[in-house]
């Protein structure tokens, strides 16, 4: 017979047992939206966490998990645990199609197929670009709705950043910011969809407008507190006082009036850039660049700039005195819109001014302005010129023996003269472009 301490140690090991609860085990089932699950086996009760997502049917006396929504919930079944992944419909065949194919691939061998936020994604380890361009053939060679989890180092995510920018460009969107979570994210702003559903000539971005992203391995997602993203521009202005001889290379026509054209690239053989061309011109003291500053401006805001000098003017009232400033110079202001493949419009007005000091009131002078207004439409980035202030320059010069050339009237048999004559011309030179 067992002695009083072997029963009494049975006794408290019993007891520690039956006070322990009971283990459940959990199991996985995936469902596509709208598939039914058939339950087997015996059990007396069923406990559902998210009734949104899936609901128990019961058809000629079987049971079914029926779902009803995509996303992640848990199901229990007496003392049995069950976590239940509903998922877009075609997303079964993503999952099955990438379990082969991250083996088939060397180069994708250490990444794996899992569900993130109820949808097939690929998580691991991205370690080069090459990898990444290899992924995005494979999603459009089989037509995937696929999500990339992978985990990025700091290094790539900045050359990743820049792949994705040009393939949304290439679709012809503005690149956003990607967030390399899990999965990787970006983030449209709701406000924008919500003004875009209420114009007549747009509509809001719908279900294809999401597969854009997602064939780039994005999800995307709205959200009222993600800032309106808008191309910016760079707007390259130079002004220049320019020779009659230099505006013919350029293409340039010798203006009667303040105007604007396109200059023709193809003028330009001569030189790798606009920018070698004129350092070349200044050079050859064919041209003297004044001002040569940079705007940046966002899509569809005006962007100004201006350089000169003001002078007062006194303003006598009945009771007081007061001083206003007039300014004169060179004065521009664009307006440029312009889309993610590059293309733009171009709004432009320009005014240079002068002071005529030939006309005044009171010590005052008048000025004297050219303006112009012009509208572009350009496939891609162009230098635009505003020309026609012509600055004429005449000077006499004469040679000839000392003292007899300065005699009245016979003095000019001992001498000759040189008439010089310089015309030059101030040409505003603007270059709008799209900013990487």
């Amino acid at each position: 017979m067992p002695n009083m301490l072997t029963l009494f140690i049975a006794f408290i090991f019993n007891s520690f047992v039956l006070a322990q609860p009971v283990q459940l085990q959990q199991n996985e089932i995936n469902l596509e939206l709208g598939e039914d699950h058939l339950l087997t086996g015996s059990f007396s009760k069923v406990w559902i966490e998210d009734k949104k997502l899936l609901a128990v049917q019961v058809r000629q006396n079987k049971y079914y998990i029926k779902s009803l929504k995509p996303g992640l919930t848990h199901f229990r079944l007496d003392n049995t645990l069950y976590k239940a992944v509903v998922s877009p419909i075609g997303s079964k065949k993503t999952y099955s199609d990438w379990k082969i194919l991250v083996t088939k691939f060397i180069e994708l061998s250490k990444l794996a197929v899992d569900y993130c936020d109820s949808s097939v994604c690929l998580v691991g380890r991205l370690k080069q670009l090459s990898d990444y361009e290899l992924i995005l053939s494979l999603i459009k060679e089989n037509k995937s709705k696929l999500y990339l989890a992978l985990t990025v180092e700091n290094d790539l995510a900045s050359e990743l950043q820049k792949k994705i920018g040009e393939q949304l460009r290439a679709q012809g969107i503005t690149p956003l910011k990607v967030q390399f979570g899990t999965p990787w994210k970006v983030f449209y702003p709701f406000i924008k969809i919500k003004a875009l559903s209420q114009s007549q000539s747009a509509s809001a971005p719908s279900s294809s407008f999401e597969t854009q992203f997602m064939s780039l391995g994005l999800q995307l997602q709205y959200s009222a507190l993600a800032t309106e993203i808008a191309d910016n521009i760079k707007v390259a202005v130079k002004v220049v006082e320019v020779s009659k001889n230099f505006e013919r290379k350029l293409g340039i026509r010798w203006p009667d009036s303040y105007q604007s054209q396109i200059l023709d690239n193809t003028k330009m053989v001569w030189a790798e850039s606009f920018d070698l061309a004129l350092n070349a011109a200044e050079k050859a003291g064919e041209a003297k660049i004044l001002a040569s500053p940079n705007l940046l401006c966002r899509s569809g805001k005006e962007a100004e700039f201006f350089a000169g000098g003001e002078f007062p003017v006194k303003v006598v009232r009945l009771r007081s005195t007061e001083v206003i400033w007039k300014r004169y110079g060179i004065g521009l202001k664009l307006k440029p819109q312009i889309d993610p493949l590059g293309q733009m419009s171009l709004q432009l007005e320009s005014e240079v001014s002068t002071l005529d000091r030939s006309i005044t009131v009171d010590d005052v002078p008048a000025i004297h302005s050219n303006r112009v207004s012009s509208f572009f439409d350009l496939i891609s980035s162009r230098t635009i010129a505003l020309s026609g202030l012509i600055k004429s320059e005449s000077s006499e010069s004469t040679e000839g023996l000392p003292f007899l050339k300065d005699i009245p009237i016979l003095g000019s048999l001992f001498s000759s003269k040189n008439f010089q004559e310089n015309k030059s011309e101030l040409v505003i030179f603007v270059t709008p472009e799209l900013m990487n």
